[in-house]
């Protein structure tokens, strides 16, 4: 029997090996059947014998195809763990992914073979066994738990190769030999390499971890339907009853599992990640999640300070009150509390006309203040206290460092996690890109009153003389003298482009044109949004709708090319008359001679106003932009997608 189903291809697992006897009286137990006929026995055998030939070859299949995976995602030149290497006897990573592709095309075949063969088979199926599908479900199931070993192999090597990749990348590697910027940027670009791989590894893991999930939910179906048509008969209500019983019991009891999961994840997680800290080599690995960058030729902080940046931009400190003095915490729960109070009493005096001397703004402020004293003025246990203090050192430590080596901490472009550098090399990059846009003119004195007087005067001249804005339209526009202050501008690093160029904010929060932009805004962007949707594209869902009318319209052919294009620096490269103009092009083009009232000329007044008069400060140096226009500004946006339009 060994001899005629013998595959020089496929190893035989070890309890097939075992004496003939043992091997039947197993299989006689877990299928429930004597298996006394000879012919029956061979069979059973046979078919195990397949079925355990397919499951290695799917667990072998499995782990090429990860390899696989793995390499073919990296950019040119890619790399492969050092197995890899060694199956296919070449350091050349192009002749071992043909190795990996050759391997599994052999998988494939002999995988075909071996379902053909159990497709044969089951024609010469003996009536005195088991139902052929409640036997191949036996036998699968014997065969999984008996390769249980080489499973759990299987997984460990695929885990055993996830952190050695950053020794495995960095080891090909050229590193620079002079210790400069460049070389830091080299490492930056490097560490993204290595935690890039590692993403897709985990993507991998929960692909794979999914589809089980799926063929465990698929078979505990199958086996519980097969259940039911053995209990079901319409003339026996104890059956019917015993069966219900049975689904309760298991709903219940697989709700009761899911629990206990979810109370166990949040224990498993703390001892992993535990365990992980006291690995010596867990300390020179690259972690999947997103790390700070440092620009450091000399990284002066510690590794609580390096955990605390890790934290990200969004992290707040718990208990941060708790450390401060009792005067302290009574003077600040005093001023939240009269900032409360002060808001609450505006409002409803103003929207509501609710007078401010009522008696229930005296019960109010009592249960306020209980409130704020539960907040800030109960005692923390021991441990939150510890944390706390630990935690505000941590962040002193920090700032005293900042200070001392003359660092900043910027949030990056697009991952938006923090970034150190010296505050030496921030302004030559600031310096740098000024000079490359040529887009800012310094100016010799503060700018802020000069540009509120004429924000302030174009609106009374619109509003009183020209009769060019309505009432609402005016006082949605018109600055507010006590909170307007004077924009500012900062920079954030975009860590994802080589060279790490600078994206310039303006911070237009409290700015004189302000209140216009939003308006002017809030009015043109539908009308864009309207007229140019067949050439606008918002995200990647709308981008896949579009590819399928696309070519369900015949268009999509085999000759079609895809062209992506960028613009640096569109906003900032804007000319600013001629986008204006533009705009003007734009509405007239969709027969647009006013727009909630307001007519084309002053619509371009007001936005020519908006761009022209953004004046900020920046190192205590005032500015202001003649190309283009601010960056966070509302407006500006729009104007840029119109100008893109033409």
């Amino acid at each position: 029997m060994k001899n005629i189903i013998k595959n020089k291809n496929h190893r035989q697992s070890a309890y097939l090996k075992v004496s003939w006897n043992i091997l039947m009286n197993n299989l006689k137990t877990d299928l429930n059947h004597p298996l006394k006929k000879r012919n029956e026995q061979k069979f059973v055998y046979t078919r195990l014998h397949l079925f355990n030939e397919e499951f290695t070859l799917n667990l072998n299949q499995d782990i090429w195809q990860s390899y696989l995976d793995l390499g073919s995602q990296q950019q040119y030149p890619q790399v492969w763990p050092s197995e890899i290497y060694e199956m296919a006897k070449t350091n050349e990573p192009d002749l071992c992914k043909q190795y990996m592709v050759k391997s599994l095309n052999e998988i494939k075949i002999h995988l075909d073979v071996c379902c053909t063969k159990l497709n044969t088979q089951e024609q010469s199926w003996i009536s005195t066994l088991p139902p052929l599908e409640m036997l191949d479900d036996t036998l699968k199931q014997f065969v999984r738990l008996q390769n249980e070993h080489l499973s759990k192999t299987i997984n460990k090597q695929l885990t055993h190769n996830f952190d050695p990749l950053d020794h495995l990348i960095q080891s090909r590697l050229y590193k620079p030999v002079i210790h400069d910027i460049t070389s830091i940027e080299f490492k930056n670009q490097s560490d993204r390499t290595i935690q890039q791989v590692k993403r897709t590894w985990l993507n991998i893991y929960s692909k794979t971890y999914e589809m089980k999930i799926q063929e465990y939910e698929e078979q505990y179906i199958e086996h519980l339907h097969m259940f039911q048509l053995r209990f079901q008969s319409k003339d026996n209500v104890d059956k019917i009853f015993r069966l219900n019983s049975i689904k309760t019991y298991l709903n219940s009891r697989k709700q009761r599992m899911i629990k206990e999961i979810y109370i166990n994840m949040s224990d498993y997680r703390k001892k992993l990640i535990s365990y992980r800290k006291r690995l010596s080599k867990a300390k020179n690995t690259k972690d999947v999640s997103p790390k700070p960058i440092f620009y450091l030729l000399y990284n002066p902080f510690n590794d609580q300070e390096r955990d605390h940046f890790c934290k990200g931009p969004n992290y707040i400190r718990m208990n941060q009150s708790a450390v401060e003095s009792c005067k302290k915490r009574k003077q600040l729960t005093k001023k939240e509390h009269d900032n409360i109070i002060s808001k609450v009493k505006d409002y409803l005096a103003t929207y509501h006309r609710i007078d401010r001397t009522l008696p229930i703004y005296d019960i109010y402020s009592e249960n306020l203040q209980y409130c704020l004293d539960v907040r800030y003025m109960t005692p923390l246990s021991i441990s939150d206290q510890i944390r706390a203090q630990r935690e505000k050192n941590i962040v002193k430590s920090i700032h005293q460092k900042l200070k001392k080596y003359k660092h900043l901490v910027r949030v990056t472009d697009k991952s938006g996690v923090f970034c150190v550098l010296r505050t030496q090399d921030h302004e030559q990059k600031a310096i740098e890109y000024r000079e490359k846009t040529k887009a800012y003119k310094e100016l010799s004195s503060n700018p802020f009153e000069a540009t509120l007087n004429k924000v302030i005067r174009l609106l009374n001249d619109l509003h009183a003389k020209h009769k060019k804005l309505r009432t609402w339209q005016y006082n949605e526009m018109c600055p507010n003298v006590k909170t307007c202050k004077l924009a500012y501008m900062y920079f954030n690093s975009k860590t994802h482009k080589d060279g790490t160029p600078f994206r310039p904010i303006m911070n237009t929060i409290d700015s004189p044109t302000t209140k216009i932009s939003r308006l002017l805004d809030r009015l043109i962007r539908p009308i864009f949004n309207e007229k140019v949707t067949d050439t606008n594209i918002i995200d990647g869902a709308h981008l896949i709708k579009r590819l399928r009318q696309y070519a369900n319209d015949g268009h999509l052919k085999p000759t079609t090319l895809f062209c992506t294009f960028d613009i640096n620096n569109l906003y900032t490269m804007l000319p600013q008359q001629e986008s204006l103009d533009i705009l003007v092009e734009f509405l007239q083009t969709f027969e647009k001679s006013h727009v909630q009232g307001i007519d084309l000329a002053t619509l371009r007044e007001l936005g020519r106003i908006v761009i022209e008069e953004n004046v900020f400060v920046y190192r205590n140096k005032y500015y202001q932009q003649i190309i283009g226009g601010a960056m966070g500004s509302s407006f500006t946006l729009t104007l840029a997608n119109i100008f893109m339009w033409k």
